[in-house]
């Protein structure tokens, strides 16, 4: 397997996941990944299409330990040729339940082949002074 390009794609509305996978991507020493921001939904308006030369990265925030169904439709156009990819789940410090199984399985009913899969914690998004849940993660341990 010959792979050419790298495609990290990812849904970050606290921007805890995008720093995650910006993280996997600077220490993996993929050569000039392109970054795919899904996260406004003018960024799931073009479709992904990957050849089996291109790695992706594709990762997603944990909602009530699933995939964020409003996500369900953009990930559906995926249109992938046997392309490795990277499945990740970043969540609350609560549960990640099915996530990672379920991002796979879109993926990978898609046309990806799945190679590794990670869950990490990231700041809840209901954190607060009050109720604090991961606060400051992912941290500089956690991105070591």
């Amino acid at each position: 397997m010959n792979l050419n390009k790298t495609k990290v794609v990812y849904f970050s509305p606290t921007g805890t996941t995008k720093k995650t996978l910006c993280e996997i991507a600077k220490a993996s020493g993929m050569n000039a990944p392109e970054y795919v921001d899904i996260t406004l939904p003018a960024g799931r308006k073009r479709s992904l299409t990957l050849s089996n030369d291109a790695l992706l990265v594709i990762g997603v925030p944990v909602y009530m330990g699933r995939v964020p169904a409003l996500l369900g439709d953009w990930l559906n156009r995926i249109e992938a040729d046997n392309t490795p990819a990277i499945c990740v789940v970043v969540y609350g410090n609560r549960a990640y339940e099915n996530a990672l199984l379920e991002l796979k399985d879109i993926v990978q009913s898609r046309g990806c082949i799945p190679v590794a899969g990670a869950a990490f914690v990231g700041e809840h998004s209901f954190s607060s002074p009050e109720t604090p849940t991961a606060q400051g993660r992912p941290d500089q341990n956690d991105l070591a």
